[in-house]
């Protein structure tokens, strides 16, 4: 699934904006740890999306309310709960976007569920020794 949706560094629909910066389509990204959600909304702003941020659960349902999303980017471990549980509650709204799930844990302590999950991205920050 990943590779779907950075697959291009000019998403399909994109747009030029005034000073030259593209538009495309719309992603939100919903990562608790400030520097790596600062490190990913730059590369996805990057390859040409548009980028909304929300730093847990509660911020991410208060934007799909507002927003229509191309794709979700979303940690699995927030600070108010469960990735995988919010993917369920937003796609209970009627939103179906691509999901690409962000996850440190790949020792058991997280299992990814099979219905609907293609894949997902791993981040070692959390790993230790």
């Amino acid at each position: 699934m990943t590779r779907t949706v950075f697959e291009s560094a000019s998403p399909k629909g994109a747009t030029k904006r005034a000073g030259g910066q593209r538009s495309g389509p719309r992603i939100l990204l919903v990562e608790s740890d400030p520097g790596q959600r600062g490190l990913l909304r730059e590369s996805l702003k990057g390859y040409g999306f548009a980028v909304d941020t929300a730093e847990d659960g509660r911020a991410a349902e208060g934007l799909v309310l507002e927003n229509k999303y191309t794709a979700y980017v979303i940690d699995i471990a927030l600070s108010d709960g469960n990735g995988i549980d919010l993917i369920r509650r937003l796609d209970g709204n009627g939103n179906q976007p691509r999901v690409v799930l962000l996850t440190a844990f790949l020792d058991g302590r997280t299992t990814i569920p099979g219905d609907g999950f293609r894949g997902f991205w791993y981040d070692p920050k959390n790993r230790g020794p």
